[in-house]
């Protein structure tokens, strides 16, 4: 039996017959992105055109031992390469370089605060808050970056 590829959306590629994808199909577990393609298609084509209401003629048979085509690149899916060790290293350290001075700047104000407005003299609560004050502006960077259009940090985009 002829093996049916399917790609549903933000999916990987899977490999069916026939009769699997039917059962899938009228069980409703192929929801309406899934792309599919079989041998002899030249490209893929939406799941709902593989089940027509009104029978058609057959087609042409297909090549044995044809390959699939790759999936196509759909929008919201990434089909890139990631980074080298060493791109990823330095991403990171610029990050860190990013990062750094305003986490220090933070600190530093927290300390003022703490000692002048709030006049704590313990050097771990002190220590503490400044940690926090780090973790807040790691966490703020990256959140932002992340979220941003390009959905990467300053170094990685």
């Amino acid at each position: 039996m002829p093996s049916i590829y399917l790609t549903p959306p933000g999916g990987e590629q899977r490999e069916y017959d026939e009769v699997e994808v039917r059962q899938l199909w009228e069980l409703g577990l192929i929801n309406s992105g899934t792309l599919y393609w079989k041998d002899g298609m030249d490209d893929w084509k939406p799941v709902e055109e593989m089940f027509p209401s009104q029978p058609t003629a057959p087609a042409s048979p297909p090549l044995p031992g044809v390959p699939p085509p790759p999936a196509p690149n759909l929008p919201g899916i990434w089909a890139g390469t990631y980074a080298g060790f060493w791109k990823r290293f330095l991403a990171v350290f610029i990050d860190i370089f990013v990062m750094a001075p305003l986490g220090y700047a933070g600190g530093f104000i927290w300390g003022m605060v703490a000692v002048e407005a709030l006049e704590i003299y313990d050097l771990s609560v002190i220590e503490a808050g400044g940690n926090l004050v780090g973790v807040i502006v790691g966490w703020t960077y990256y959140s932002v970056m992340e979220s941003s259009h390009k959905q990467g940090t300053l170094a990685a985009c």
